[in-house]
């Protein structure tokens, strides 16, 4: 019995389900998911008391989980170990060690390169708490999104490497229409895949949202580094970021920095190494080729389901 749970078989509901049908159930797990998002995210932008983001903001999250254990539970009638509670808390810990520590080594690697200066330091905490709920609503719903709904069903049908690749780029690209977007800052989130590298490693959504959580803040409202192109109203550090773009990431922020691609890919590497040691990396299959009665040996953890 392996240490992550994560059925996958050649008789799973998603390989053996039509491509019609597949098709048509993924477009509607994106569809709804992403209203749902953008219905949870309109209000910390609106509401500026942080009492009342706050609980607005953990409810949403918590109808988003709640409504993906839901279709995942009755229309692939598995159990849902990507929201295990009882890995709940060391993943999130994890998630956020990798994350934050991936922002933490680039900016480190930037202040080496001269290219970033902290001026001087606040503490508006109340701004900060604010955007903390707000990245979490991101990261919460952009995981679900990306890897519980996006990344999994490509690669129950797939396998992991056409999973990652399609959902990373599309990820990536989603990106392109921010301030200050590229091509370049577009492949760089893309390549960048710290995120999808810790669901794959972990088999779970609470490491991916917390790298996910801890990329953001980190970068956004610790170092006062533009997230994505989008420039926080608050953050710890106050800098000077000056050189080249190519360092720096310019308008769009570190994400764009080769500097952090490097970092962050070298880290992605790492972990997706490992997630094949451990048996979470499943290799490349053919859904046109499918055997009905068939099933490859099936990865089971025992902690079980919600």
């Amino acid at each position: 019995m392996m240490d992550n749970e994560i059925i996958k078989s050649n008789d799973s509901v998603l390989f053996r389900m039509k491509a019609w049908k597949w098709l048509l159930l993924l477009i509607i797990g994106l569809f709804g998911m992403t209203l749902l998002y953008g219905l949870v995210y309109a209000f910390p932008l609106i509401i500026r008391n942080v009492y009342v983001t706050g609980i607005i903001s953990l409810a949403g999250c918590t109808l988003m989980c709640f409504l993906f254990y839901i279709v995942v539970k009755n229309v692939e009638r598995r159990p849902v170990t990507e929201l295990s509670l009882r890995r709940f808390l060391p993943d999130t810990v994890l998630g956020w060690v990798v994350g934050g520590g991936a922002i933490v080594l680039s900016v480190l690697a930037m202040w080496m390169a001269g290219v970033y200066r902290a001026e001087f330091f606040s503490l508006e905490w109340q701004i900060l708490v604010h955007d903390l709920f707000l990245f979490t609503v991101v990261a919460v719903a952009e995981e679900i999104i990306s890897r519980g709904i996006m990344l999994h069903m490509i690669e129950e049908r797939w396998g992991t490497t056409v999973a990652l690749v399609i959902s990373c780029l599309i990820f990536g690209f989603l990106h392109y229409f921010n301030d200050g977007g590229t091509v370049w800052s577009s492949v760089a989130i893309a390549v960048s895949a710290v995120e999808a590298a810790s669901y794959i490693f972990s088999r779970t959504l609470w490491m991916a949202i917390g790298a996910h959580l801890a990329w953001n803040f980190t970068q956004g409202n610790i170092f006062g580094i533009a997230v994505s192109g989008h420039q926080m109203e608050a953050s710890v550090i106050q800098p000077d970021i000056s050189g080249p773009e190519i360092l720096t990431g310019g308008a769009f922020g570190a994400e764009a920095s080769v500097i952090t691609v490097v970092i962050s890919t070298a880290i992605a590497a790492l972990l997706i190494w490992q997630a094949v040691k451990k048996g979470n990396y499943l290799s490349f299959r053919c859904p046109l080729r499918r055997r009905k009665g068939h099933a490859m040996p099936a990865r089971q953890d025992a902690s079980g389901d919600l």
